[in-house]
């Protein structure tokens, strides 16, 4: 995607607690899974997406040496998709398109407006 992400944000459902996936990983692996959920989906939006299945990795991020809780949050849930030894998140790959979609038209938006500022500029100079 090649598009810095620095001081952006993203979408946070404020019902994000009962959705039935989140409720069975709360119900499981108390708000500490929930954090962990929240904290992986961070790196990933800081990763264009996608990072590496490394458990210790992982762990190391999110601060926590439990690797049973992070594997569970990872597997058993279907809340992320694990692929070729990378862990995804539909949700973060959309809104990270978005984002870039977003970014895209807005550049290009820029550069019309300043194309045609300095047609004006020109058309000014010959008069």
């Amino acid at each position: 995607m090649a598009i810095k992400f620095e001081n952006h944000w993203f979408k946070h459902d404020m019902n994000a607690s009962t959705d039935n996936k989140i409720r069975k990983l709360e119900f499981r692996n108390g708000l500490e899974g929930y954090a962990a959920f929240f904290k992986i989906v961070e790196l990933l939006m800081c990763n264009d997406g996608e990072i590496e299945y490394d458990i210790e990795l992982i762990c190391n991020f999110l601060g926590t040496t439990n690797k049973e809780l992070v594997s569970s949050t990872i597997n058993n849930f279907d809340l992320f998709i694990v692929d070729n030894g990378y862990i995804y998140n539909q949700r973060v790959s959309t809104q990270l398109y978005n984002i870039a979609e977003k970014s895209k038209k807005a550049k290009e938006n820029a550069n019309k407006r300043w194309k045609k500022e300095q047609e004006m500029e020109n058309n000014e100079m010959s008069e």
